[in-house]
């Protein structure tokens, strides 16, 4: 049974990991990790090192920041024993960028742009680059707490990822992909106006008549955006949802003077609207539902 076709999403996503992973250094020649147990157990310059001062980080580096807490010590099996290729393929919601750095603390933003599994988590133009999301976090190099291993600045990282072979058709399937999104917005976009459109008659029939009766007794409860039906009318009091109920009710409130008989003929209009009433008599309200 042939497989369905690959999307642009699903290359661009594929393609940035694959590029992204290979820029990473690394050793195909290692024993499996389960079998790595000395604390140097990967040869330089493919081992996941640990920095230890603040003095070996520069703005603009992107790091892999493990922390000690959340991961209770997971750090002690990765440095040393992970290439970087491992340590970000098995860790990579923990890279970040090196925003500033001071004499143990550094600023680091978590939310960059860096293949994250999906494809529009990196525009391969801004390959490292903050997502200016506002999301930057202190560490203290100081502090048990974390473990921080540099990956390499993100200048060069990113024109590793250019020099790729297959950067053009990661590019190419982002752009693609994009494209394809925002097409989907804009149609998204054009029948929300649409049914916003539509429903506002139905809307304001709703609390027409509700202003008229002073009570709400009609509530037009919406439909999702992808359902052929605009929405439903709807009873707070059920009572009224029993045919000719609500007829019945206004020429009572006709009947004692409570509404002229220019507000009666304007709610049964708004009943109308709603498609629960009609000139040759009253709609079933309990089965009509605005189309």
């Amino acid at each position: 049974m042939n497989s369905a076709p690959e999307t642009a999403q699903e290359a661009a996503g594929r393609l940035a990991m694959q590029i992204w992973l290979d820029t990473l250094a690394h050793d195909e020649g290692l024993a499996p990790l389960r079998e790595r147990r000395a604390p140097d157990s990967v040869p330089v310059p493919a081992r996941l090192t640990e920095v230890t001062s603040a003095s070996q980080l520069r703005e603009g580096d992107l790091i892999l920041a493990l922390d000690n807490n959340a991961r209770n010590g997971a750090s002690d099996h990765v440095l040393g024993r992970y290439t970087v290729h491992e340590g970000v393929q098995h860790h990579r919601d923990s890279v970040r960028r090196v925003v500033s750095v001071g004499r143990s603390v550094i600023t680091t933003d978590p939310v960059i742009n860096i293949p994250a599994g999906g494809w529009s988590s990196c525009d391969p133009d801004r390959i490292g680059e903050s997502k200016n999301l506002d999301t930057s976090e202190r560490i203290n190099l100081a502090a048990s707490r974390w473990a921080v291993a540099r990956l390499g600045h993100a200048h060069d990282i990113a024109n590793a990822c250019h020099q790729h072979p297959l950067y053009d058709a990661w590019h190419a399937a982002y752009q693609d992909a994009k494209k394809q999104r925002d097409e989907s917005d804009q149609r998204f976009r054009a029948r929300r106006a649409a049914q916003d459109a539509a429903r506002a008659p139905l809307l304001a029939a709703a609390d027409g008549f509700n202003a008229i009766t002073r009570e709400t007794l009609i509530v037009f409860s919406l439909t999702p955006l992808d359902a052929d039906e605009l929405g439903t009318p709807t009873f707070p009091i059920t009572w009224f949802a029993g045919a000719d109920r609500l007829t019945v009710y206004l020429a009572g409130l006709l009947a004692t003077g409570r509404i002229t008989s220019g507000q009666h003929a304007e709610a049964l209009g708004h009943l109308g609207t709603l498609g629960l009433y009609s000139a040759d008599g009253p709609t079933n309200t309990s089965e009509t539902a605005a189309k």
